[in-house]
């Protein structure tokens, strides 16, 4: 080509071949451009689009990272929920109550809890139970998580615990491991042996495929070799990397490069528009990953059940607002017998019913927009409220959440009494969020040991309170092991002839420390710290050996608990098949709060109990039943109107009058009456004249014990004061 352009040039005039080579110059030059700036662009299109690429993948694998984090804080979370538990440490520090454990931890439990396994270890990492994959397993943590146990424990013993990845059976899980420990200071018992709770969230299929939604991830997995450029590495507990969290990476320089294309074959006319869409698709990309990262936040912070915030979140945020001001107050809600409901009906109608309460009580809430509702666990729910006026707002709220619960609600047909308790605690200056909520606790306690469905102020002698509380529940445990209750017998006359025709069982207690308790303290003390249950058969069984000996009848109250457990006609059949009593002459006392709960199922149970052959009464008629048409329903033997109606009527002009009413209704239903609190020969002779068929009360003879009842029963006189 150069001898060509020579003998070209050699031809042509000087003036001719500068004119042609200035023109063949610009040409090239043309050409050039032509050629060299499209191939330019195209090369830093593709370089740009290369950086955007490698940027991109930087961006992923940091919030991959956060991911990770995100989902080993919120296994840490959840274990501390399910370890940091006054009931969880009477079931497995206190006793072992391996049923508590199956419906709390494992298989009564599983698919409603974000975790897959659960163990209970000792101190040194042996086994005591095994939840694994919903079912009640033989094989041990040890076995299932291997050394990366022994790292976790000792981390656990340290700080209270401790959370990782590391390889579980096959693939990668994430194992958080918690004491268990109260909630209330108060449980902590002296020289209790150490309990930890390992929660186990295997990262499978559906674990993963649950996370790519919020996280923006596609087709995320678990690689265990060669993890590529889209991964991001599993830390074990000791700390080096021993599988990777992959994804499908997006590619967005490609994209930028086909949107830029066209702008290159227009040669430059739409750059500016390009970058313009490339700086729009990038900040498009910037806010995704933002509202990706917002929502994984609100995942942390957000109790999934009700869609509250949970106890992490509310705790931080009352925190910063006592750090603001001390002017707050908090609520504390716990509803009455739920384990009971849950026991009852199982585990999903139990969550419909907390999402039904969670709806109540923020209706109530909202009423007051300075209020912010959370759920804390389980059935325990809080408001907080700031401002100057929290304290009597605070009052409002509870009495508003109170009428809330005063109507049933409505399940498969049937419906469903929820009550609840609730505790008020202002904030003093300097008070810790934790310690605030703790106030209110106590006070929903003290609520609860009042009677229930009411709400109280916090004092600071409720504490004390608590304390002796906690020992009354210590001594009394150790009486029950002992078979140290003892129990009195109270006549019931019958109204005409006065003979005595039948007993009433009450327990008696005497403490080695504190003397003789009062009933009320101690059978309440019973049902908090779950003990009732016992009470109430070491009860029957010394009542009914007793009621033997004799030719009357012998009334024993019977617990909501034990009347609600599956479980108690056999055991009630054994009672009666050791003391020889005929079924007969055995007659269970029940309460209206059992009914309350659910007349339906109630009406069920009652039935099954008098085909054995046993009675049953109906205790306290008169304080308040919802619907005479349930009690009309219910196959009842006996009504007993309860000593406080009696002492209103009796005092009024028209209290016979009164009193026949009561009796006629009695009559209506089919149902004899017995009439409780009878002190004087007036009050039993107007209670006689309307109509009651037995009376019962100190006029006729306070309680006794067995053997002065038999020799009673040899004369069978009344009264005897």
């Amino acid at each position: 080509m150069a001898g060509a352009i020579a003998a070209f040039a050699s031809r042509t005039p000087a003036s001719l071949r500068l004119a042609s080579a200035t023109a063949t110059g610009i040409r090239q030059l043309h050409m050039m451009v032509a050629l060299i700036a499209p191939l330019l662009m195209l090369l830093s299109i593709a370089f740009m689009a290369q950086q955007q690429n490698t940027d991109a993948q930087g961006r992923e694998r940091s919030r991959a990272a956060s991911l990770l984090d995100y989902v080993k804080q919120e296994a840490a979370l959840l274990g501390r929920d399910n370890a940091e538990w006054n009931d969880a440490y009477r079931a497995a520090v206190i006793g072992h109550d391996l049923r508590w454990m199956d419906e709390n931890w494992g298989p009564d439990a599983f698919g409603l809890l974000d975790y897959h396994d659960a163990f209970l270890v000792d101190a040194g990492g042996k086994t005591l139970y095994a939840s694994v994959l919903g079912t009640r397993s033989a094989r041990t943590a040890r076995q299932l998580i291997g050394d990366p146990l022994t790292l976790l424990l000792d981390r656990a013993h340290k700080t209270g615990a401790a959370t990782g990845y590391c390889r579980y059976d096959g693939g990668v899980a994430v194992i958080s491991v918690d004491r268990v420990r109260p909630i209330d200071p108060a449980l902590r018992m002296a020289g209790a042996p150490d309990r930890l709770l390992v929660t186990v969230k295997r990262l499978d299929a559906g674990v993963l495929s649950a996370l790519e939604m919020p996280s923006g991830f596609a087709r995320l997995r678990v690689v265990l070799d060669d993890p590529g450029e889209t991964s991001a590495a599993f830390v074990g507990v000791d700390g080096k990397p021993f599988a990777w969290l992959a994804w499908n990476g997006r590619s967005p320089g490609l994209a930028s490069a086909l949107a830029v294309l066209p702008v290159a074959v227009l040669l430059f006319i739409l750059l500016a528009y390009a970058g313009l869409v490339g700086a729009r698709t990038a900040k498009r990309w910037a806010e995704q990953v933002i509202a990706n990262e917002a929502a994984a936040r609100s995942l942390a912070e957000l109790d999934p059940l009700t869609e509250l915030p949970n106890r992490r979140a509310f705790v931080e945020r009352l925190q910063a607002e006592l750090a603001r001001s001390p002017d707050m107050a908090v609520v504390y809600i716990d509803l009455d017998g739920f384990k009971a409901i849950n026991d009852a009906f199982g585990h999903l109608t139990g969550d419909m019913l907390l999402a039904a309460a969670a709806e109540r009580i923020a209706l109530v809430s909202a009423n007051d927009p300075g209020g912010r509702l959370a759920r804390l666990g389980g059935d325990e729910f809080a408001i907080a409220l700031a401002g100057a006026d929290a304290l009597p707002r605070a009052q409002r709220v509870a009495i508003g959440i109170l009428n809330a619960f005063a109507h049933p609600v409505e399940h498969g047909g049937r419906q469903v009494y929820l009550g609840c308790s609730l505790g008020i605690a202002p904030a003093e200056p300097g008070i810790a969020a934790i310690e605030l909520i703790r106030h209110a606790d106590v006070a929903m306690y003290a609520a609860k040991a009042g009677g229930k469905r009411q709400w109280r102020g916090y004092e600071p002698a409720m504490d004390a309170g608590r304390d002796t509380r906690h020992q009354i529940a210590v001594e009394l445990r150790a009486a029950l092991q002992q078979d140290a209750i003892d129990v009195c017998f109270q006549p019931i006359v019958d109204a005409r002839s006065e003979h005595i025709v039948a007993a009433e069982a009450l327990a008696r207690w005497t403490s080695p420390t504190r003397g003789m308790v009062d009933p009320a303290l101690f059978i309440s003390v019973a049902e908090e710290a779950g003990l009732i249950s016992e009470l109430t058969r070491q009860v029957m069984r010394k009542a009914a050996r007793a009621a033997a000996k004799w030719d009357i009848s012998i009334a024993v109250n019977l617990s909501a608990a034990e009347a609600w457990d599956a479980r108690f006609a056999d055991s009630l059949l054994a009672i009666l098949a050791d003391s020889g009593l005929p079924a007969n002459r055995l007659e269970l006392e029940i309460t209206e709060g059992f009914l309350l709960r659910d007349a339906d199922n109630a009406r069920e149970i009652l039935s099954e109990l008098r085909a054995l052959g046993v009675k049953v009464a109906l205790d306290d008629f008169g304080t308040g039943f919802a619907s005479l048409t349930y009690l009309r329903k219910l196959p009842l033997d006996r009504l007993k109107l309860t000593r406080e109606f009696l002492g209103e009527i009796v005092g009024e002009d028209n209290s016979r009058s009164l009193a026949a009413a009561i009796v006629q209704l009695g009559d209506s239903l089919g149902l004899p009456v017995t009439a409780e609190g009878v002190e004087t020969a007036e009050q039993a002779a107007l209670l006689r004249d309307a109509g009651c068929t037995r009376l019962q009360g100190w006029y006729y003879g306070k309680p006794v014990a067995a053997a002065h009842l038999t020799r009673r029963l040899k004369q069978n006189v009344a009264p005897a004061v």
